[in-house]
């Protein structure tokens, strides 16, 4: 019960940017959640860690992190938070200057919603989501944009994973 408290707390930390007070109550979550073989709440802390290095601008870091966390949903098979995943990947590589895939990814996560039948809105995401994917879409411009973005949209949901997977593992 704690650890889900925890859990819940961290993610308002994010939410709100305090990534001082976020990080090392994610990694608490983490080594709790790795004693006890919790996969969901470990995910959570590997998720709100990365969170954190993709506020504070350190791409290199979160993408490790999302990638992670991405390997735990999968693990776990929540299709929701695979996707929020992949759309971490997404930002954190368009923040590396990988601007084509981090479109492609975060189209086929869009595509995925729209099959599923959900929009999901959350205000800190969303505007992560306009910093990083934002100045990808400014520096390919409207055209290369749409192209990457439809390309994406265009993979399954299950070859986007596999791409956010290998994303970056030279990094």
């Amino acid at each position: 019960l704690v650890i889900r408290a925890m859990v819940g707390l961290a993610q308002v930390l994010v939410a709100l940017g305090r990534t001082d007070e976020a990080k090392p109550m994610a990694q608490e979550i983490i080594d709790f959640a790795e004693a006890h073989n919790d996969k969901r709440s470990e995910h959570f802390g590997w998720h709100y860690l990365a969170d954190c290095e993709l506020i504070l601008g350190n791409c290199t870091e979160s993408l490790k992190l999302y990638r992670q966390s991405l390997a735990l949903a999968q693990e776990i098979g929540d299709k929701v938070e695979i996707s929020f995943e992949v759309q971490g990947v997404a930002m954190s590589l368009a923040g590396l200057g990988e601007e084509k895939l981090a479109l492609q990814l975060a189209g086929a996560v869009k595509g995925e919603w729209e099959r599923m039948g959900m929009d999901i809105h959350v205000r800190f995401w969303d505007a992560l989501l306009d910093r990083y994917l934002g100045a990808a879409k400014e520096a390919l411009g409207r055209e290369s944009s749409e192209k990457e973005w439809n390309k994406g949209r265009d993979l399954s949901f299950d070859e986007a994973v596999e791409l956010a997977l290998e994303a970056g593992a030279d990094k």
